[in-house]
């Protein structure tokens, strides 16, 4: 997936940097520090500058209302500057889609064609990028309902308030953050009606990012033959885009910080010993070359870990151990052989005695399909590599949190058991909910195709001693 730059100002060296937006660490362009400027699964708020001021603004409605063939903008009575918030969502639409295709039977022997018809179903899985900009508030005074621009396209800073005009008023986004995922999933079901024949047995949303833009807004408050109108101006494209027919006031709240943090950059080093730790701009997961302690990111900063590979390792996976009861309980490769009737791999010796396990990538790749195609043959094959604690010496980034392997661990247990209607009957749902904390490991994987077009496939996870 595409990324937009982020400028932010560097703890160091106080010098406006750049890096890439929705990166975790970035190293400084100016004086080298290496910063942590993101946390997983923390809601960020960005911004774009105004390009135009007042007057500026009010040239730009102009030009707009020549354009559309209206009367000039009178007497201005308010020309008031607005932050509007946008939330962000980014990541993966993963779906199992049931098509009815419609098949003639071939020429028969006089050569003439058999028009009869007869309908079968195909199962599919399809997966593909996701991202879209929703508006954060329920007003929509302001005729923007969407950004009107990717945000890849153009640069995003760090939300400071020592950046925003005093004069601006920054709106607070009344719809709270835990609602965009699922706005984001009924979006995706609308486009996925419109364009695709059939219907989705089981979709998932597996989200990547979530961030807050505030967007620039002039709303110029004009008189015209003894009425009031408004005029909307972007801010950022210098352009207006609407006229209401009456005075605009916008009679929501202003920004209280609600639902996005401030992005506050700090140095990133070794818990343990202070030493720096490399930058990996979307990496989740940090080796020290000094204590050779190994850590994930997460929400409060730093998580040690011990990492386990395989001979040959070199994409990370997560893995949860999954138990179920019925009648018995379910918990070795063995047990769920029983449930899983015509999976061949689970008849293997050595495999029979073994916990079983969900597995769900802790990478991301370009290909989604193919990322996702990849993630249920491991599930389905139980991979039963003897792993020791290590580091991988190659391997992509571990970008995926465990959050969000979770949720594709789970959409992954629904499309290997969709054909066993009576395992659904008996109650043997899997969510997210219900999976325990799991753990990163590493796994050789021959899909070179698949590993070149994830993120840092190269990059060396080896620690000097």
């Amino acid at each position: 997936m595409a990324d937009s730059q982020l400028i932010y100002n560097c703890p160091g060296c106080g010098k406006p940097t750049t890096a890439s937006q929705g990166g975790l660490t970035n190293r400084c362009q100016y004086c080298g520090l290496v910063a942590r400027i993101g946390a997983p699964g923390t809601v960020f708020k960005y911004f774009y500058p105004s390009k135009v001021d007042a007057f500026g603004a009010r040239m730009a409605a102009d030009r707009f209302l020549k354009e559309n063939q209206l009367p000039l903008t009178g007497n201005i009575i308010r020309a008031e500057f607005y932050y509007l918030p946008f939330y962000r969502f980014r990541g993966m639409a993963l779906d199992y889609i049931a098509s009815t295709v419609a098949e003639t039977k071939p020429i028969t022997g006089e050569g003439e064609i058999d028009e009869s018809v007869s309908l079968t179903t195909k199962l599919q899985l399809k997966g593909k990028d996701f991202d879209v900009t929703i508006p954060g508030v329920s007003e929509i005074g302001f005729g923007m309902i969407s950004l009107g621009i990717r945000p890849v396209a153009v640069p995003l800073y760090g939300f400071c308030p020592t950046d925003i005009s005093r004069d601006a008023i920054i709106i607070g986004s009344d719809i709270s953050a835990a609602e965009i995922p699922a706005k984001a999933t009924d979006l995706h079901r609308t486009n996925l009606g419109l364009y695709n024949k059939g219907r989705a047995i089981y979709s998932a949303m597996i989200g990547e990012q979530l961030s807050v833009i505030y967007f620039p807004i002039w709303a110029l408050t004009h008189q015209v033959g003894g009425q009031e109108k408004t005029v909307f101006v972007d801010a950022l494209a210098k352009r207006g885009y609407q006229q209401s027919d009456s005075a605009f006031k916008f009679g929501g709240s202003r920004s209280a910080g609600q639902n996005s943090q401030f992005i506050t950059p700090m140095r990133h080093q070794c818990p343990n010993c202070g030493q720096d730790l490399e930058e990996k701009p979307f990496s989740l997961f940090y080796p020290c070359s000094n204590c050779r302690r190994a850590y994930l990111l997460d929400k409060n900063g730093y998580r040690q870990v011990a990492p386990q590979v395989a001979v040959a390792a070199n994409a990370p996976f997560w893995r949860f151990k999954l138990e179920l009861a019925g009648k018995k309980t379910y918990k070795t490769v063995k047990d769920f052989s029983e449930l899983l009737v015509s999976e061949p791999a689970f008849l293997r010796k050595e495999k029979r005695d073994r916990q079983f396990y969900l597995y769900s990538p802790a990478f991301f790749a370009g290909d989604v399909n193919r990322w996702t195609e990849m993630a249920l043959r491991i599930v389905k094959s139980q991979p039963h590599d003897e792993l020791v604690e290590g580091l991988p010496a190659v391997g992509p980034d571990v970008c995926v949190e465990e959050k969000e392997a979770k949720q594709m661990a789970a959409f992954l247990w629904d499309i290997a058991t969709a054909k066993y209607l009576k395992l659904k009957k008996a109650g043997f749902q899997v969510d997210e909910n219900i999976l325990p904390p799991g753990e990163i490991i590493w796994l050789p994987l021959q899909d070179e195709v698949l590993l070149s077009k994830s993120r840092n496939f190269r990059q060396v996870n080896v620690v000097s001693k």
